[in-house]
């Protein structure tokens, strides 16, 4: 599933290595400083006006001047263009023309409309024939690489259509190739690295390491690169996070256009199994998330609620009865020697009494820290209603896309992200589970990989977890705190539940008060 995110992560990797080559093909892809520049805005604009059929100049400067000092700058010639009061092509052969073309060959579906598309998103600016060359064989040559054209072919296409030679190797072109800003100077070194590449990353590291402009040769070969290859998730992810909100808007446009012209004719059973495996998502996405709701949000709180409004009166019940069955215990030792006709040893009785109930001392201790916590628990900061919502809604939707159980085709990086998911709902993060789902590219399209699982295999799975999961849910139904979940907010309820434990208080003080009474009589004893 296309991202058009090829040309912009080119463009932010290159960004800090522009003005200082480097010499090592293993270099930081993303060292701190690095940014979008002028090439991703520009990239944007294109795609936002084919996407929403604006002129193209017109658009182009409402982006730039909204974005007027990227990282890089602007050349001087666009900068005068984009601030005039009645901006005129200026005849520019530029490179910037063919940099910002990507979403020409994505979003035409014939080799005319590219090429004419190409022409017109260049004239407004770089209406010079080589301006307009450079972004015309860009643009095609992404079109060509979508269609699943050899790069045999795409070679030989540009070299007949466009005069350019595509012959020299990446080797080659770094013994002499310098900072360069034009079509002619650009074109033909960025299709090089990319024709001698074998990855999407390779194809990148070829277009930083052969040096010159850096980010706009990035962006030239990560726009064709991404549509022979596909673009791997960690490159994916990354680049998310460097773009602002109004760029994802047009990006998540562009890949609805793509995923909407681009239908797989499905046999009727093929479509029901589908339609079906899309509830059994759903079903599965809302009870999970609704147990990790019970797990990670309601049980805390139901607990400290709970031992904030009845758990107070348990815990001083809980002492008086430890205090009396230690009373008992240290009654039944002073009758023992008594009845031996032996003096009690009190230090051995006291002795004897502690090591008995050392370990319900700890459990009085453990309550009380209970109680300390629930209490802070309680006057913590709490998601608002409408917030708490939205959390839970984004966190079904990532659920639904990233949980292993429902997509058995993820990869590690993908798995990792799910785990970040979880943890942020954990600690009700709402902004960082927010992230995680820009950075997820959400799709509900189903994986065509081969070697993937069959469609009837995964909806066996899926009901077969459902089923677990509604197991899971029944038995925390049944347990504490949930058995309170009702109780807890009834103050009928909890008035009863309070007078009969001081009731049960006041009956356990009578009988602390006779057993003390009766200890202190026998500790008077002297044997005859």
């Amino acid at each position: 599933n296309p991202h058009m995110l090829g040309a912009i992560i080119g463009d932010v990797i290159g960004s800090t290595y522009e003005f200082a080559n480097t010499n090592d093909y293993n270099f930081d892809l993303f060292p701190p400083g690095s940014d979008f520049t002028d090439d991703t805005v520009l990239t944007v604009a294109v795609a936002d006006a084919i996407l929403n059929n604006k002129d193209y100049g017109k658009t182009i400067r409402q982006w730039a001047l909204r974005y007027p000092n990227p990282k890089g700058a602007y050349g001087n010639s666009f900068r005068k263009w984009m601030h005039s009061a009645n901006p005129r092509p200026y005849n520019s052969f530029g490179n910037g023309s063919a940099m910002r073309v990507s979403a020409a060959g994505w979003l035409f579906d014939t080799e005319t409309e590219v090429l004419d598309e190409a022409r017109r998103s260049a004239e407004c600016t770089h209406n010079h024939p080589e301006g307009i060359k450079g972004a015309q064989a860009a643009a095609i040559a992404v079109f060509f690489a979508r269609k699943g054209k050899e790069k045999a072919f795409i070679k030989k296409y540009i070299e007949e259509n466009f005069g350019y030679n595509l012959n020299k190797t990446v080797a080659e072109i770094r013994e002499t190739y310098t900072f360069n800003e034009t079509c002619q100077g650009t074109l033909p070194e960025a299709l090089a690295c990319f024709l001698e590449s074998t990855s999407f990353e390779n194809a990148i590291r070829n277009a930083i390491y052969i040096g010159g402009d850096s980010d706009t040769i990035g962006a030239i070969v990560g726009a064709v690169a991404e549509a022979f290859y596909g673009i791997p998730d960690k490159f994916a992810f990354m680049v998310s996070t460097f773009l602002p909100d109004d760029m994802k808007v047009v990006l998540y446009a562009f890949r609805t256009r793509i995923k909407s012209s681009s239908g797989i004719d499905l046999s009727e059973e093929t479509k029901q199994l589908h339609e079906y495996r899309a509830k059994l998502r759903q079903q599965f996405s809302k009870l999970f998330t609704e147990k990790q709701n019970m797990l990670q949000h309601e049980k805390p709180l139901l607990t400290a609620l709970y031992l904030n409004k009845i758990g107070h009166k348990q815990y001083e019940e809980f002492c008086l009865s430890l205090e009396l069955q230690k009373l008992k215990h240290r009654l039944s030792l002073l009758q023992a020697c008594i009845n031996r006709n032996e003096k009690p040893d009190f230090k051995e009785i006291n002795w004897q009494v502690e090591k008995q109930f050392a370990e319900y001392s700890r459990r009085v201790e453990a309550e009380a820290q209970r109680l300390a916590a629930a209490s802070e628990y309680l006057t913590g900061t709490f998601l608002s209603k409408e917030d708490t919502k939205k959390l839970r809604e984004i966190y079904h939707i990532i659920v639904r896309r990233l949980h292993p159980d429902i997509n058995p085709e993820l990869t590690e990086s993908m798995k990792d992200l799910f785990v970040q998911a979880q943890t942020a709902y954990e600690l009700s993060d709402l902004p960082a589970l927010q992230q995680i789902l820009l950075m997820l590219d959400y799709d509900d399209t189903e994986s065509t990989k081969t070697g993937a699982p069959s469609l009837k295999d995964i909806i066996e799975k899926l009901e077969k977890n459902i089923q677990t999961l509604e197991e899971q849910i029944s038995m925390l139904e049944m347990e504490f705190p949930f058995t309170f979940r009702n109780k807890i907010t009834d103050e009928a309820w909890i008035k009863s539940e309070l007078e009969s434990i001081e009731k049960e208080i006041d009956t356990l003080k009578t009988e602390i008060k006779k057993h003390n009474d009766y200890i202190t009589l026998l500790e008077e004893w002297k044997p005859e």
